[in-house]
This record gives structure tokens, sequence and C-alpha cells, in this order.
């Protein structure tokens, strides 16, 4: 039984001893009926001996209540913990094949993108002089057809100040 799993067994055999009904319920399972103390009639001389063997008797049996009820507290322990790390193990697998398909559909998004570096920044440059400045750059300078066009595109920020900010323009299909 791993680790961390001892609370469980102590709760249920203390919940067990606690309870009056639990605890003749076990009696009944655990104990065979020609062990069961039956109560006589004596006289007063002898009811104390009569009294301390009674005792003797409930101490041996709520020994032998305690020690079944752990034995029963340990299985379900014992079950409990197989049964939940079962459920973990699957949840992380699962979990990690829905990450996997994440980070599959995050690079396919990607697949549409491509980073442009070395054109000019103008300050306070709009989003839509930005595809301007692309488009003349792919259809003048590189000779290209864009059949379906610039989707979007926007400049990245840049720690550096004397270079221009590098564009990610996305293109509504990938045969771009």
């Amino acid at each position: 039984m791993p680790k961390g799993n001892d609370e469980l067994p102590m709760a249920i055999t203390q919940s067990t001893m606690d309870s009056p009904e639990l605890r003749k319920q076990l009696i009944s399972l655990l104990l065979p009926p020609s062990t069961a103390v039956t109560a006589t009639t004596t006289t007063n001389s002898r009811m104390d001996s009569e009294e301390q063997k009674e005792k003797e008797n409930d101490n041996k049996l709520d020994d032998l209540l305690m020690a079944r009820a752990n034995e029963i507290g340990n299985l379900l322990a014992s079950t409990v913990g197989k049964i939940l790390s079962e459920r973990v193990d699957k949840l992380e697998n699962r979990l990690e094949a829905v990450e996997n398909e994440l980070e599959d559909a995050r690079r396919y998004s990607r697949s549409f993108n491509i980073r442009v570096y070395g054109i000019t920044d103008s300050p306070n440059e709009t989003p839509v002089q930005t595809q301007v400045k692309l488009e003349e750059l792919f259809v003048t300078h590189l000779g290209l057809n864009l059949k379906h066009g610039i989707e979007f595109s926007h400049r990245l920020p840049s720690s550096i100040k004397d270079k221009p900010r590098p564009i990610i323009v996305r293109f509504y299909s990938r045969l771009e």
C-alpha cells in the first residue's frame, strides 16, 4: 500500500469501533456462534470472577475486532488506492494526448504564417500600411501572384531601436 494512505485504514477502524451497530455486525460476521459470550446467573461470591472473565472476554473480543477492522481497513485502502492510481494514470495519458493534439493544431495554424525581416518601419504605422508594404514586396519585388491574399499582418515588438521590427504575415491559404 502506498505511503500516505495510513489515515484511511485508521479512520475505517475507528468508525467501526465507535459504532455499536457496526461492532455487533462485525462480531456476528467474524466470530463463530460457539465463541459468543453467554450470560449466566451466579451467586454473589462467584459474580466477581464471572465479571472478571466477562471483562477479559470483552477485551479479547475488542482486540479481535480491532485486528479484523484493521485488516478490512487496509484492504479497503489498498483497493481504493489501486483504483485511484489507475484512474490518475488514465487521466494523465488522456491529458498528454490532448496536449499533443493542441500542439499539432497550433503548429498547423502557424503553417499559414511567415516572418518577414527588414521592411522599413515608419512611425505610427498602421496594420493597413504594413499590409500594403508586404503586398508590394511579394508582388513587385518577388513576382509572386497572391491568389487569396494576406489574411492579416502585424509587427512584432522589438527591443532593438536601429532595426525595423519584424512582421508576422498570415495568408488565407498555405498554398500561397
